[in-house]
Parts: C-alpha cells; structure tokens; sequence
C-alpha cells in the first residue's frame, strides 16, 4: 500500500517513530505518529483519505474530553 498526501494535523517527530519487522505476508512497517495537540481528533491519518464515519469521530472527541479531564483533575489534586 501507498498512501501519500498531508497528514490530517501536525506531528511531534522527535516522538513519533517507525519500525520493521518480518510479518507472516513479508516485511511489515509500524509507523506511531505523537500528535502535537493531543487532544484533537483527526478524521483520517492522510487528509481526504479514509475518514472515519460521524458516529465514530464523536466517541472519539467523547474520549479525549474525558481523558483531559481526568487529567486537569489529577493536576488541581496534587497542588
């Protein structure tokens, strides 16, 4: 597969990282991409290609609303 184009939203590259390994239809390569705004959903990894259904990206937003409010929670109970 090839996919090519603008990814949906910025990277941390010197978090983000890839790999290679030996799968059981050949070579297989791992990409992990570090958004750099952590709590926005994208639609798709490429712009334009493979966009999640409507339903899907809300339970997205749902979570990540979630895990950032669990998170400024933790931060005012330790101060």
């Amino acid at each position: 597969m090839r996919e090519q184009g603008p990814l949906f939203g910025p990277v941390k590259h010197k978090d983000s990282l890839w790999t290679l390994e030996d799968g059981d239809g050949g070579r297989e390569i791992s990409i992990v991409l570090t958004k750099q705004i952590s709590h926005q959903t994208w639609s798709s990894v490429i712009k334009g290609q493979d966009e999640l259904d409507v339903l899907t990206q809300k339970e997205m937003q749902k979570k990540m609303m979630l895990e950032r409010f669990q998170k400024e929670v933790c931060r005012e109970i330790r101060a």
